[in-house]
């Protein structure tokens, strides 16, 4: 599904943004890339990645909501700690307190981080170019690991070809010029699991923000509908 089309499941995803005892999981199924992955070398990771990989695929994921709710969307790992699942159901929990189950725990300062990749450049030729979604991918993971904004120095450093390390520069260099206001609701998604060794990668989803009515807006609607309300009554008494 387009991130456009997600616009439409923006108050689903605020319902399942509950983040509490008691939530319900969703059961996520991959449908395989966005659009084409790219190799990524990870020179340094202030983590332990899964399977002691130093080269991994990026890009963004095809995932489906096979409980509801979200339906189809794009996702975006935030988490190099574990595998995706890529065959049959996964459980996860949508959380806006990420993550609490062995990833990384995502602080205030790294949600706004990665909020602002998502203002200040998200859009469709993130989910149909390669380079640009791997390199979209390489942005969120600098991201979440690292505090300079720069996938060439820091905690997180790694590479890819050109295209993609330029991409990546380009949307973290957006992000830390951006000071507008949030454009995109973000859904984290959290893996369930029953065990550690089962736990798959936590990830992100983003659908577009509802744009609130100006006051003068509101005050119209309210007056209409009171019109109609009138209406209605006449017709009653004719």
């Amino acid at each position: 599904m387009s991130i456009y089309k997600l616009a439409a499941a923006t108050a689903a995803a605020a319902t399942l943004m509950v983040g509490g005892a008691g939530a319900s999981p969703i059961s996520l199924s991959y449908n395989g890339s966005a659009a084409g992955f790219r190799t990524v070398e990870l020179e340094q990771v202030p983590v332990s990645v899964a399977g002691n990989l130093s080269e991994v695929s990026a890009g963004g994921f095809s995932m489906t909501d096979t409980s509801g709710g979200l339906g189809d969307f794009i996702a975006w790992c935030l988490d190099l700690g574990a595998f995706l699942g890529t065959s049959g159901a996964n459980d996860y929990l949508a959380t806006n307190s990420p993550f609490q189950n062995g990833g990384v725990n995502l602080m205030a300062a790294g949600m706004a981080r990665v909020q602002a990749i998502f203002n200040a450049s998200y859009d469709a030729s993130v989910e149909t170019d390669q380079d640009n979604s791997a390199g979209f991918q390489l942005a969120l993971w600098e991201a979440v690991y690292d505090t300079d904004m720069d996938i060439a120095t820091g905690a997180f450093q790694a590479s890819s070809s050109f295209e993609v390390e330029a991409a990546a520069e380009a949307y973290l260099t957006a992000a830390m010029d951006y000071s507008g206001k949030n454009l995109w609701d973000l859904t984290y998604l959290e893996s369930v699991a029953q065990s550690p060794e089962l736990r798959r990668q936590n990830l992100v989803t983003a659908s577009l923000s509802p744009v609130p009515l100006p006051a003068s807006s509101v005050l119209m609607v309210v007056a209409i509908g009171g019109l109609g309300a009138v209406a209605r009554k006449r017709r009653k008494k004719s």
